[in-house]
């Protein structure tokens, strides 16, 4: 299984501002199989 997920950081203003992004479908949806918990639940 080829993961896809990951993580985008930028700093700017000699890193006074921060931003990130996160795509992590993947790793949620394990999360949500190995807890068996419903989609509804998991998205919250």
């Amino acid at each position: 299984m080829i993961h896809t997920d990951y993580l985008v950081r930028a700093t700017a203003l000699d890193e006074r501002v921060r931003a990130f992004a996160l795509h992590a479908t993947d790793v949620v949806g394990e999360l949500q199989r190995r807890h068996d918990t419903y989609p509804g639940a998991t998205a919250a």
